[in-house]
């Protein structure tokens, strides 16, 4: 509901008193659901709430193209208790990095995933945005800072995090409504094929919004700018690495249950830390992980981060890929008098 004060209309109609506009609305009651969370019902129980994660990023793309910049997409994303919320491009805020990698993202699938904007049918919390121009949240944290640049510069990077955010939110929402599902695996032909789908959806819907083209556009692969060969071997890059550190974990609920099959469940980050003392040599044929332990990934609360203390947030192919998209976006939309 939203509630308009309008006192210049009464006196141009000749009352006494003040009134106020009400404007109402309804919503479907899967609109509270949270889009981690399957339905009930349904031959597809995880089919609505995927659809309504691709819906979100359009939404997110459409309200940022009015200059309404959506930043918290989730919990993990305005911490206010400790003053420092999981930055996308927190490398790029400070003066003590010279790259934009951030680190691990703690307690990823549970606290720092669980209020989220994210719904059934769309973004869920349209009033939680900043105005570009004015955007303050990612500048202000406790390592942060808003004078690396001049003013126009640091909003523009600000823009470019906002943009990284919504996508690895999107992609670690959906993460979580689907990795109880058997096949979840990074070996599964099927399970890749799915998940580098979404990720080029998410990105193309959120860029729908955002920038409106032709719809046989494929957005993302534009401002890439690469040819169809690396630009499919990118995203299969990318799918693969999300699955391998996404996948549940043995320390984690409900991997017990996990039937096995042809993708051994088993085969998983913690299990090669714990047993090979490095990463999968498929996916880091160069000993990636050697002096980490299973206890580097886990918080004091022995809930899983994604990624481990003092190393880099590990979905590095995509994050690689989502800071170039932004910069095409930056420089369409300077071309179009529009940043």
């Amino acid at each position: 509901m939203n509630l308009i004060h309008n006192s210049e209309c009464c006196a141009r109609c000749g009352f006494n008193q003040e009134y106020i506009n009400v404007f109402s609305y309804t919503a479907p009651a899967a609109y509270a659901r949270y889009a981690y969370s399957p339905e009930a019902d349904g031959d597809c129980p995880r089919e609505r709430p995927e659809q309504g994660i691709l819906k979100a990023c359009h939404d997110a793309g459409y309200m940022t193209s009015m200059g309404l910049v959506p930043t918290s997409m989730l919990q993990c994303l305005h911490d206010t208790n400790y003053g420092r919320g999981w930055v996308a491009l927190h490398a790029a805020m400070n003066l003590m990095h010279d790259n934009i990698h951030p680190g691990k993202l703690a307690a990823w699938n549970t606290l720092a995933t669980d209020k989220i904007d994210f719904g059934h049918c769309g973004m869920r919390d349209l009033g939680d945005y900043e105005t570009f121009g004015d955007i303050q949240s990612c500048l202000r944290q406790k390592d942060t800072l808003d004078h690396c640049y001049p003013p126009i510069v640091s909003q523009r990077v600000a823009l470019a995090n906002s943009i990284c955010e919504i996508i690895v939110s999107a992609v670690l929402v959906r993460s979580r409504l689907r990795q109880r599902d058997d096949g979840y695996h990074y070996k599964n032909p099927q399970a890749l094929k799915e998940t580098a789908t979404f990720i080029e959806s998410a990105c193309n819907q959120f860029l729908s919004g955002l920038l409106p083209g032709p719809a046989t556009l494929n957005h993302l692969q534009s401002l890439l700018g690469r040819e169809d060969q690396e630009y499919r071997e990118w995203l299969g890059r990318v799918a693969q690495v999300v699955l391998y550190w996404t996948a549940l974990q043995p320390c984690e609920s409900g991997f017990d249950q996990l039937t096995g099959g042809e993708y051994d469940p088993a085969d998983c980050y913690l299990n090669h830390v714990k047993n090979n003392k490095c990463l999968s040599e498929m996916l880091y044929p160069y000993g990636a992980g050697k002096l980490l332990s299973e206890k580097n990934f886990l918080n004091i609360d022995d809930q899983l981060n994604l990624g481990a203390y003092n190393c880099t947030f590990p979905l590095i192919s995509l994050m690689n890929g989502l800071t170039r998209m932004c910069t095409g976006v930056l420089k369409q939309l300077h071309r179009s008098g529009r940043r």
